[in-house]
């Protein structure tokens, strides 16, 4: 028993039958707007297969950083995200006057994963799914005071704000910046 498509991530030559086990890679891309510090995350595993500077490739940074204040600046030699965490968004802002767009190919990253939103501070986190979700459902339950993309765009439940959701949502390939009410700690 095993995984034998030798497509997959997994195959195993030596199975004779399949187990329904096989693992594949996914690509996701991600439009960067030029003059806006764009908000962006990744739902496939981009940590085991690349490091933080070889995901922009020929796309210009003129900067990008993520919530823990970890910076990369490739003007100045400046890495200090190395390579990038599953649960983190990471603001980009890009040079020159046109947009651009990067593609990544790895593991899809399990929505079950736990990111933790912490208090007292701005967390800025990714978006798992592959599919759009409203933020009152994403947020259930989670003491928010305000959810925000990088369109303007919020979700803040105690004022009857919901203008993510009116757009269409949450979407993959999007960060959202977090800031909970009250002094513990959630996971998401």
């Amino acid at each position: 028993y095993g995984c034998t498509d030798p497509g997959a991530l997994n195959y195993d030559p030596l199975a004779n039958m399949d187990d329904g086990t096989c693992e594949y890679t996914v690509e996701q891309s991600i439009d960067l707007a030029a003059y806006q510090m764009n908000n962006i995350s990744f739902n496939v595993d981009v940590g085991g297969s690349y490091e933080f500077s070889e995901i922009f490739g020929d796309v210009g940074v003129l900067l990008a950083y993520n919530d823990m204040d970890e910076y990369y600046v490739p003007e100045f030699g400046i890495n200090q995200i190395g390579s990038s965490e599953y649960y983190q968004g990471y603001y980009v802002f890009i040079s020159g006057a046109d947009p651009a767009s990067i593609t990544v190919e790895a593991e899809p990253l399990s929505v079950f994963n736990e990111i933790t939103l912490n208090p007292y501070m701005m967390n800025n986190i990714s978006y798992l799914p592959s599919e759009d979700r409203s933020a009152e459902s994403v947020f259930n339950d989670i003491p928010v005071l305000l959810v925000s993309n990088d369109q303007g765009q919020y979700y803040v439940p105690s004022l009857g704000v919901n203008s993510i959701d009116a757009a269409g949502g949450m979407t993959a390939g999007e960060g959202y910046s977090v800031f909970l009410e009250g002094s513990s700690a959630v996971d998401l």
